[in-house]
């Protein structure tokens, strides 16, 4: 059995369900109150979380060519938690705090301390 948990209007859709949705849709497997729901949601309540470095972040950390190198060497769920984490700050200092610490700990040839 497949459970499919109820969407509604203010609900956040992952690609997942999206995808999900799209093949049901395709296969006239949509009930009629799942189809207005779809039609009713808002197109940017979807759950993309494509998160990247600021340009002058980016350019900073690219000056420290060993720490970068380091760093896109690693797999990509390290690179993307990590970019999280930076840009993921509210504040510009503790984003510089952190992209320090990443510099310093790539040049090293470490992960950040969290990571470890």
């Amino acid at each position: 059995m497949i459970r499919f948990t109820p969407r509604n209007q203010k609900s956040t859709w992952s690609k997942k369900n999206i995808e999900a949705a799209g093949r049901m849709i395709a296969g006239n497997l949509m009930t009629p109150e799942g189809l207005e729901l779809i039609n009713l949601r808002k197109e940017d309540n979807t759950d993309v979380r494509k998160i990247e470095f600021i340009a002058a972040l980016e350019s900073q950390f690219r000056a420290h060519k060993k720490a970068w190198r380091f760093f896109y060497a690693q797999p990509p769920y390290y690179r993307k938690t990590v970019i999280r984490w930076i840009m993921s700050a509210k504040q510009e200092t503790s984003r510089q705090k952190k992209l320090n610490e990443l510099i310093s700990d790539s040049e090293n040839q470490l992960k950040i301390k969290a990571m470890r």
